[in-house]
């Protein structure tokens, strides 16, 4: 399986020359050893939008602000009161993907439901207060055919042997 590596500042910097020089697409992926497709999303995510003009300054911005926004979103620490709201609305039996949805629409607040099942299932203790009210937290799985108490309860059975057993 091949690994995706970014374009690199050079790889960049060449892309604006060789547009600029009027060359392909495909000529430039070809020189860069990459991908023609590459080449194209780069030309289409970083391309300056007033002027649609590929410029290697803009490029690094648009990038470099496209990174300060995903970090910023990405990896949201638990506050105590958001750990609070959460345990609140999970109490008033709201599944995780329920209460992800409350906390986007009144808070403004986007959270993963996956976070927030790590959130419960992290802490043994929080785990225990929580799970009952979790959709199928309180439920065990039962055995669906026979159970092993009613196989050996055969009325008037005879073992091999002759004798009887109860």
């Amino acid at each position: 399986m091949k690994s995706y590596h970014q374009l690199r500042k050079e790889e960049r910097f060449y892309i604006w020359q060789a547009r600029r020089e009027g060359k392909t697409q495909k000529h430039v992926a070809e020189t860069l050893g990459r991908h023609p497709s590459t080449v194209c999303r780069e030309l289409k995510r970083n391309t300056y939008p007033q002027c649609h003009m590929y410029t290697y300054h803009w490029a690094l911005q648009i990038v470099h602000h496209r990174k300060q926004c995903a970090r910023r979103h990405k990896h949201r620490k638990l506050t105590d009161e958001l750990s609070r709201l959460i345990t609140q609305l999970v109490r008033q039996y709201l599944s995780p993907e329920q209460v992800s949805g409350y906390l986007k629409t009144h808070f403004a607040i986007r959270l993963s439901h996956e976070t927030i099942y790590r959130f419960i299932y992290r802490d043994a203790i929080r785990k225990a207060d929580l799970k009952p009210f979790l959709r199928q937290g309180g439920k065990h799985r039962r055995k669906r055919y026979g159970s092993g108490a009613r196989a050996l309860t055969i009325p008037n059975r005879v073992s091999k042997k002759g004798v009887k057993l109860i």
